[in-house]
């Protein structure tokens, strides 16, 4: 089974190591779940799932603007997914969601890790704000996919 973009995220989430790395994976997470919140199968109103998406995705955009303003965020952001991982989330929405709330979960775990020992108090805002917009990301969609 090819790994998707979307658990290639949470791996490198889940790997990054000191606050400069876990920043930039983590904008990274947060763009990935955005445009995957974004995609063309998760916009249907009719289906159940729409209204989670587009307040994941807002959350996302959130989560996305309060990392781009901590100190420590090494800027332009170098990783992107080395080749055979496959663009997009692995298919239908109720498992779209499942993955995106299993990024927002390691998101959120590491994101207040590294808050608690950030010397400078704008990255500690920064991680904090963004990890409670990854805990409503992981929340909507657990919710969502669940039901």
């Amino acid at each position: 089974m090819a790994m998707t973009s979307i658990s290639w995220q949470a791996q490198r989430v889940r790997a990054a190591a000191g606050l400069p790395e876990v920043l930039e994976s983590a904008w990274q997470a947060f763009e990935c779940v955005l445009a995957e919140a974004e995609a063309e199968a998760q916009q249907d109103p009719v289906t159940p799932l729409f209204p989670a998406f587009v307040l994941a995705a807002t959350a996302a955009a959130n989560g996305r603007d309060a990392v781009l303003l901590a100190p420590s965020l090494p800027w332009p952001p170098r990783d992107t997914p080395p080749g055979g991982v496959q663009p997009g989330g692995p298919g239908e929405p109720g498992v779209v969601a499942r993955a995106l709330a299993s990024l927002g979960q390691a998101l959120m775990s590491r994101l207040e890790a590294v808050a608690g020992s950030a010397a400078s108090p704008g990255d500690r805002d920064a991680c904090h704000y963004a990890a409670g917009r990854a805990r409503a990301i992981c929340d909507l969609l657990a919710e969502a996919a669940d039901e």
